[in-house]
């Protein structure tokens, strides 16, 4: 994959389908993180997402793909894959309901119609230049369009220094806040080093 290091002059995103799923294996073996997740690590339970690294992984993930399951979408910009999210109704993201601290206190909203948003990979190349920022904003929109009344993301808790490449992976509280998500109290506020960030859709 050629360096960017510039603002593309278009981003496009698009759903992870089949006939994307090229793009999409591209983008995630060129880092070791991913190649090893392939972005399972929410939707089972940890012993499964450890014990199938890599291979079993991407076989998982494609098996989602095969079945038409809304798992994730792709930034292209300039025509190239660089960019990813993965998305889907919180009740896909296995972990999410086993996990009180990261399960809100309070919440109106039928189970059914809560989305989630779990991880952010940006290709090396590409990063600092919005992406994250427009796959969010494209998330939002293409939960909102399948009926979603709320939409919730997993950022690492705010701290003073830096944060590093791991705990970027699901993505920044000021993104979040940027894209219009507001902190909610969970279950169990101590137990755990992410936040839940939450906006309402309707």
């Amino acid at each position: 994959m050629a360096k960017a290091r510039k603002q593309p002059t278009d981003v496009d995103v698009k759903p992870l389908t089949v006939e994307r799923w090229d793009d999409f294996e591209a983008l995630f073996t060129s880092a070791a993180i991913p190649g090893r997740c392939w972005c399972m690590w929410q939707r089972g339970t940890q012993k499964d997402a450890i014990e199938n690294r890599g291979e079993g992984n991407r076989t998982a993930m494609r098996g989602k793909v095969d079945d038409g399951e809304e798992v994730g979408l792709l930034a292209y910009a300039d025509g190239v894959p660089a960019a990813w999210c993965s998305i889907g109704p919180r009740s896909a993201f296995g972990r999410l309901s086993r996990s009180p601290a990261l399960t809100p206190a309070e919440g109106s909203e039928p189970p059914e119609k809560v989305w989630s948003t779990v991880c952010y990979f940006v290709h090396r190349d590409y990063r600092h230049l919005g992406l994250a920022h427009e796959l969010l904003r494209a998330a939002v929109e293409y939960a909102r369009e399948r009926g979603a009344e709320a939409f919730e993301g997993y950022p690492v808790k705010p701290r003073d220094k830096r944060i590093d490449t791991p705990s970027a992976f699901p993505g920044t509280s000021a993104m979040f806040v940027q894209a219009g998500f507001s902190p909610v109290p969970s279950r169990a506020p101590d137990r755990s080093i992410q936040m839940i960030m939450r906006r309402r859709l309707n």
